[in-house]
């Protein structure tokens, strides 16, 4: 059962933290190297130290852990880690939420500069980006609140 939460958590970090983002092709067919932009950033937080810096592990992967450096114009998240996990598990949840992100990542790629969809850290947040927003901190608050219930009052889940 642990081995398998293990996995679960693996998979699906790896899942979010690469997802939507394509490497272009050259005219030979080869794929370009890997750069800043083919990885998503989050905000941080106490259970995912340093996870903001993921883009330059893709970049430098042989720096050590405790050196990565930040960088806000790669493709970030506009919420924590744990948020973005327990939203892909919904996949229509997490398709509406972070398609449109993805859809501005492959402009960028293409040479596309009017897609005005929010991707970094540093760009302002659009209607429908700050709507994302609230509707994953309800989503996440009722997740709270249901797990509160089952931890301290359901008795359906306790052992002693």
């Amino acid at each position: 059962m642990y081995a398998w939460w293990g996995y679960f958590f693996t998979i699906g970090g790896n899942y979010i933290e690469h997802y939507g983002i394509m490497r272009m092709k050259d005219k030979n067919g080869i794929y370009e190297s890997i750069g800043q932009i083919h990885s998503w950033n989050s905000i941080s937080s106490e259970i995912f130290f340093k996870i903001q810096r993921h883009s330059d592990h893709h970049v430098a992967s042989f720096r050590p852990y405790q050196i990565l450096r930040r960088y806000d114009h790669v493709p970030w998240y506009p919420f924590q880690f744990i948020a973005c996990f327990w939203v892909g598990i919904i996949p229509p949840f997490w398709f509406y939420c972070i398609n449109p992100r993805c859809d501005a990542i492959r402009d960028i790629q293409l040479g596309k500069k009017d897609n005005p969809t929010c991707y970094d850290n540093y760009s302002a947040l659009t209607k429908h980006d700050a709507w994302i927003k609230k509707v994953v901190w309800v989503y996440m608050f009722a997740l709270t609140v249901l797990f509160g219930y089952f931890s301290f009052f359901s008795t359906t889940f306790k052992t002693f």
